[in-house]
């Protein structure tokens, strides 16, 4: 019995839909921690609660969560085979799949790590104005400095 032979067109039909698959599926866990506001939608605008105090302590710390390995997973079955894509002859294809497969690997495991929380992040302290204190888990400072002057909306904080 002769073995079937593979058709590359009809490879390729297949191969791109499951590569396009595979690279929204990774892109749908980037986190977009800025642009999006996801808060209810209210008729009348709810009351913030302003308040202004000084900086008093800012403590570094280990990020909380921990990545599975998912990520890694997910982003290296996407990358080999969206890597798979490219090269012209057999070795080229071969060689697209690892280096594929690798860059995947390490974007899901950065894109599960930040989803996870596993950065580092600064405990910032503040010293209200009318008394008591209140702490704030923050990823970039932005500059902040002990003894600087910051004015607290709710749960953000902003530097004066």
């Amino acid at each position: 019995m002769a073995a079937p032979v593979e058709n590359p067109v009809m490879s390729r039909r297949i191969l791109l839909p499951l590569a396009l698959a595979a690279a929204a599926l990774t892109a749908g866990c980037a986190s977009n921690l800025a642009s999006v506001d996801r808060a209810p939608r209210y008729d009348v605008a709810p009351t913030v609660s302003v308040q202004y105090g000084r900086v008093t302590a800012m403590e570094s710390m280990a990020g909380r969560g921990s990545a599975s390995g998912a990520g890694a997973v997910v982003g290296g079955v996407a990358g080999a085979v969206i890597g798979r894509q490219f090269g012209g002859s057999s070795g080229g294809r071969d060689r697209g799949t690892v280096f594929g497969a690798l860059a995947g690997a390490l974007i899901g495991h950065e894109i599960e790590k930040d989803q996870a929380g596993a950065r580092d992040r600064v405990r910032v302290t503040v010293a209200i104005d009318h008394g008591g204190a209140r702490q704030f888990e923050v990823r970039d400072t932005a500059g902040l400095r002990i003894g600087d002057r910051v004015r607290v909306e709710g749960d953000r904080l902003i530097r004066l």
